[in-house]
C-alpha cells in the first residue's frame, strides 16, 4: 500500500507532463474561462450515452447515480480502475478521478478536463458538444494513466486474487 500511494503520489506531482504525453484532443480553457463562457441555461441533456460510447472501447463499464457516474474495469492482474465522474446535481459540472484498487491497496489520481488550471476544480458541463469535449479529454487522459501508471502499480502491488471485489 506505501509503494502504491509513492508511486500515486509522484505520478500526480508530474500531472502536468502526463496530461501533455496523453495528447488532450480539445484545447479546453480553465474551468473560470470556461464557466464566464457557458451560456446560463446550458444543457448538456443526456450525459451517460456519450460515457458509454467513448469509454466502452477502453474496456470500462458503470452505471450513473445521483450526479454521479462510476465506471469500471478489472485488469488481468484483478485489479480494479474505478472511474468517479461527479457531473453535479445542481451545479452541472464536472470533477473525477482515477482510482486503482487490489488487494491491501487503493489510491486515486484526477481526471482533469483540461490542461490548464487546477486538477481538481468543477468544469462546467455547458451543452452537449462541450460534454463531448470533456468526455473525450478524460478519456486520452484515462488511456495514458492506464498506459503508464497502472503497470507500475501492478508491479509493485503484484495481482489480487480472483475473489477480491472493491
Amino acid at each position: 500500500a506505501q509503494q502504491v500511494q509513492a508511486i500515486l503520489r509522484e505520478h500526480a506531482g508530474r500531472l502536468g507532463e502526463i496530461i501533455a504525453r496523453a495528447g488532450l484532443p480539445h484545447d479546453l480553457p480553465d474551468a473560470q474561462a470556461a464557466r464566464a463562457a457557458t451560456p446560463l441555461g446550458s444543457s448538456a441533456g443526456p450525459l451517460k450515452p456519450v460515457l458509454d460510447e467513448v469509454f466502452r472501447p477502453l474496456g470500462y463499464a458503470g452505471k450513473g447515480g445521483s450526479g454521479v457516474f462510476t465506471l469500471r474495469r478489472r485488469t488481468a492482474a484483478n485489479t480494479t480502475i474505478e472511474l468517479s465522474l461527479d457531473v453535479g446535481t445542481w451545479s452541472h459540472s464536472y470533477t473525477g478521478s482515477w482510482g486503482v484498487h487490489g488487494l491491501g491497496f487503493g489510491g486515486l489520481l484526477p481526471l482533469p478536463p483540461a490542461a490548464a488550471g487546477h486538477p481538481r476544480a468543477q468544469y462546467p458541463i455547458g451543452d452537449a458538444a462541450q460534454w463531448r469535449r470533456i468526455v473525450e479529454n478524460i478519456a486520452a487522459l484515462v488511456a495514458e494513466y492506464d498506459r503508464s501508471v497502472l503497470p507500475e502499480v501492478e508491479a509493485a502491488a503484484g495481482p489480487s486474487p480472483d475473489w477480491f471485489s472493491p
